[in-house]
């Protein structure tokens, strides 16, 4: 893939992100088939930014093909078990899911493996769970995420695209209560406990939970079983320096030098050179002495001559 299709192919991504969050539905649709048209991607309706030509375009796959399903749902007792103490999830050290996927209600996580990477937090939240985790061989460790995902009640995930077509998803259900549903293209699926559902999740899905008690599950990625050998090598090999690079990336992103959490957990920042004197100018030659993003998505002003 050649750069240029690369950010191509992520600026449609985000363009149709941003209708969709904007709940402009058709003009989102219009603009993946225009995608498809261009050689973009093969379906309008998976957009993933890192695409695999070749790969099958398929919504759901049966779990008992699967060896890691075995593993996980052999394992549901003892995971249910630890997580059956938990009722409300922030008092045991869930946080909310950063990806700005939620329409309404609230979703929280507690993140045990990133890119190959081990929480340790994670690990001594929930010791129980992890050692079932670390079970599984490095190529799962290190195909994506693996995590508690806690969606209540109320709670609509829009609907979106994964990164990438070279993994799927698995969600092992843990509590499963009547009214959510997770709709995977033109495929609508419920969750049971104890029981693994397997899909593609670079295929456009939403969820949303209509019922009035939360719904838990364990979700992880895998490789996608139609790559090569060497493919899947590749991704490994590429989970292995992940966390340095996505550091890397997510600071030159966002313009930060330092960044480093007090010890009442606040985050602080220093800009690096270039934005520092960028915004620095701007705020200057504006007179204004401070900005605020709310979460509604106004612009907060002071200047410095009154407020």
């Amino acid at each position: 893939m050649s750069a240029a299709v690369g950010k191509t192919r992520a600026l449609y991504a985000e363009l149709i992100a941003t209708l969709v969050a904007e709940g402009r539905q058709s003009e989102a649709q219009a603009c993946a088939r225009l995608a498809v048209e261009q050689g973009i991607w093969r379906q309008p309706f998976q957009r993933p930014v890192d695409y695999v030509a070749g790969l099958p375009a398929v919504v759901n796959y049966d779990p008992r093909k699967i060896w890691v399903t075995r593993h996980l749902e052999d394992n549901f007792e003892t995971i249910r078990s630890e997580l059956a103490r938990v009722t409300d999830p922030a008092r045991f050290g869930f946080t909310p899911v950063e990806e700005p996927l939620l329409g309404d209600g609230r979703w929280d996580q507690v993140v045990f493996y990133e890119a190959g990477q081990r929480f340790q937090r994670a690990a001594e939240l929930f010791p129980a769970t992890a050692a079932v985790i670390d079970d599984l061989p490095e190529a799962v460790r290190a195909a994506g995420v693996i995590m508690f995902s806690w969606l209540h009640p109320g709670s609509h995930i829009v609907p979106h695209c994964g990164l990438t077509n070279a993994r799927l998803r698995i969600h092992l259900g843990i509590t499963t209560p009547p009214g959510a549903h997770i709709r995977v293209h033109d495929k609508t699926f419920t969750w049971t406990a104890g029981k693994c559902l397997v899909f593609d999740d670079s295929i456009e899905h939403e969820v949303w939970h209509r019922g009035t008690e939360s719904r838990a599950v364990l979700l992880l990625d895998i490789m996608h079983p139609a790559l090569s050998d060497s493919e899947k090598e590749k991704m490994l090999q590429k989970a292995r320096v992940a966390p340095e690079n996505k550091i890397r990336q997510m600071m030159s992103d966002r313009g930060f030098r330092h960044v480093e959490r007090a010890a009442d957990g606040a985050i602080r920042f220093e800009l690096n050179r270039d934005t520092e004197l960028l915004v620095g100018r701007h705020m200057r030659d504006s007179g204004i002495r401070w900005i605020d993003l709310s979460e509604e998505g106004r612009v907060l002003v002071g200047l410095e001559q009154g407020e």
